[in-house]
C-alpha cells in the first residue's frame, strides 16, 4: 500500500510476518542512507529534512516495544531485507523515543558494524528505572509485567538483568558510533539520572562518542492544570526534581535541525 508521508511516498508491507513501512526520498542520496525508527515513529524526528536529504526512513512493528529477544530478531530480519532486497546502506541511523531506547542501544551493541549513529529522545536505558520504577521513576506496572513475559524473566531476574543499554555500551564506544541523547533533567517517567546520565558517564569512561542535549521544563508549565498538579504530588514523593508531564514533553522536544545535522554527518562518515 502506498500513501503520502512527509512529502514522500510511503510503502507499507510485511517482513517476518510483521507490518512495516519505508518512506522513499524523491532523490536517494549516494550510498542510499536510511533511518531505522523504533516505536513512536509518529513523533517527528527530522523525518522531512532527512527525506529531503535523500535518506529513506523505515519502521517495523516489532510486536513489543521493549527490546525483547523476539523484537531483536524482527529487527534482524528487517535489516536484512532493507540491505539486500532494497539495497539500502549497511549502516542505518537508529532513532528511539522513550521505550524505543531499549532496542536501539541493544541492537547496536550486538551489531556495532551495522549502525551509523544512535539518536534517543528521553530514551529508556535501564529496565529497572522504567518500566520497573525501582528508583526515581513511578514506572509502569503493566509494561513491567509485559517485559517479564516477553523477556522470559521473573521479577527477580529482571532486577538482576545485565543486558540493559547501560550494560552494553562497550561495543558501541569501541566502534565509535556517535550517540546523541535529548533528555530532560525534570523527566519524571524516565529519569535522566538513571538513564542518559549513566550512558554519558560510561561512554566517557569507555572513550565513546556521546552528546547530550538538555531540555529544561519548568514546573510553571503545569500551573492551572489540575490533573498534572495532582500527579505532581505523587512525583514529588519519589523525585522532587521532576515535573509531572515532563517525559512526554521531552519526547516531543528534540531539536529537529540538530537531529538532521547529526544523522547526515554521522552517516557520511560511516
Amino acid at each position: 500500500m502506498k500513501r503520502e508521508w512527509n512529502g514522500a511516498d510511503q510503502f507499507s508491507f510485511e517482513v517476518a510476518g510483521r507490518p512495516c513501512w519505508v518512506a522513499v526520498p524523491k532523490t536517494p542520496a549516494a550510498g542510499r542512507p536510511w533511518v531505522l525508527r523504533a516505536p513512536f515513529a509518529h513523533v517527528p524526528m527530522a523525518d522531512k529534512a532527512l527525506l529531503e536529504a535523500g535518506f529513506h526512513v523505515a519502521y517495523i512493528d516489532a510486536s513489543d516495544p521493549l527490546g525483547s529477544p523476539e523484537a531483536m530478531k524482527t529487527w534482524d530480519a528487517f535489516y536484512k531485507e532493507m540491505t539486500t532486497t532494497y539495497a539500502l546502506a549497511a549502516k542505518p541511523a537508529l532513532i528511539g523515543i522513550s521505550r524505543g531506547g531499549l532496542i536501539i542501544h541493544k541492537w547496536a551493541a550486538v551489531h556495532p558494524d551495522q549502525v551509523g549513529c544512535i539518536v534517543g529522545a528521553a530514551p529508556v536505558c535501564d529496565i529497572k528505572s522504567w518500566p520497573g520504577g525501582k528508583g526515581l521513576s513511578g514506572g509502569h506496572g503493566g509494561s513491567w509485567k509485559l517485559l517479564q513475559t516477553v523477556y522470559g524473566l521473573t521479577e527477580q531476574q529482571a532486577m538482576e538483568y545485565k543486558q540493559n543499554p547501560i550494560d552494553l555500551l562497550e561495543p558501541i564506544a569501541k566502534a565509535k558510533i556517535p550517540v546523541l541523547h535529548f533528555y530532560s533533567p525534570q523527566d519524571e517517567g524516565v529519569p535522566y539520572e538513571e538513564n542518559s546520565a549513566v550512558v554519558a558517564r560510561k561512554m566517557k569512561e569507555l572513550g565513546g562518542d556521546f552528546t547530550g542535549v538538555a531540555i529544561i521544563i519548568s514546573r510553571d508549565s503545569i500551573k492551572g492544570d489540575a490533573k498534572l498538579e495532582a500527579v505532581q504530588k505523587r512525583v514529588d514523593a519519589k523525585n522532587p526534581k521532576a515535573v509531572a508531564g515532563a517525559h512526554n514533553k521531552a519526547c516531543n522536544a528534540a531539536d529537529q535541525t540538530k537531529v538532521a545535522e547529526f544523522i547526515i554527518k554521522a552517516c557520511k562518515k560511516s
